[in-house]
């Protein structure tokens, strides 16, 4: 895990390429307040991007441009370090792509805007009882994205598979969720 503070940038103009070798997250923003992430490539690990916060009230945080492939948890989290889990953030996600990862963001902030991405799961990286979307908190508005589900069917086509039991696309707890498109 790579520890980042609070006014680090993390942009590649030529989609460089993390390869987490662990099973850890690979970033970490210790008290995330004015991050940028850009133009890069996660593979592997647990979480690729851990945003925390104590709530700082003018937080905001930007993944822009950015593809996550086979995390084991979220691709991005949020995470409200205080007794209420609440993260005081907004938080922009945009043109991203996510790639047989085990879910893609959870949201604890004010408000996340997820928008113009892409999110391909599969069943064999996939959790049953799991959503690939959590709004856990605060407002999650979802614009132009494209989910698609390879969890397992019984196409007899394809022939007869196992299918990821309980499975959604979203999952929203003490929030408000608006979708578009």
């Amino acid at each position: 895990v790579i520890d980042v503070n609070p006014y680090v940038d993390l942009i590649s103009h030529d989609k460089s390429t993390i390869n987490q070798l662990g099973t850890t997250d690979t970033f970490n923003f210790v008290e995330a307040f004015a991050n940028n992430v850009k133009g890069l490539r996660f593979f592997n690990g647990a979480r690729a991007l851990v945003f925390a916060s104590s709530n700082i009230d003018s937080t905001v945080l930007s993944v822009k441009h950015c593809s996550f492939h086979r995390t084991t948890s979220y691709a991005i989290d949020t995470r409200g370090l205080t007794e209420s889990g609440h993260m005081s953030a907004f938080v922009d996600i945009s043109n991203c792509q996510f790639s047989l990862c085990s879910k893609a963001v959870r949201n604890v902030c004010d408000k996340m805007v997820f928008r113009n991405s892409w999110i391909y799961l599969f069943m064999n990286n996939f959790k049953p009882n799991s959503a690939a979307i959590m709004n856990a908190k605060g407002q999650l508005i979802l614009d132009s994205i494209i989910g698609v589900p390879n969890l397992g069917s019984l196409n007899p086509f394809w022939g007869t598979t196992t299918r990821v039991d309980n499975t959604r696309w979203i999952d929203n707890y003490n929030g408000d969720l608006i979708a578009y498109r």
